[in-house]
């Protein structure tokens, strides 16, 4: 599963309420990628094990 971090948060925020802060918006986003990025290394690394 390819996962782009920077599609999933911009994702996540365009979903996000309006009424959100720029600041609950950034941190949003900043959770958002590092999810995203972790998902797709744990991807990567059952890929790598299952061969």
């Amino acid at each position: 599963m390819k996962i782009d971090p920077e599609k999933f948060a911009l994702a996540i925020i365009n979903s996000s309420s309006a009424d959100l802060s720029l600041d609950a918006k950034l941190y949003l986003y900043q959770y958002a990628y590092e999810k995203a990025a972790k998902l797709e290394l744990n991807a990567a690394d059952r890929q790598t094990l299952a061969k």
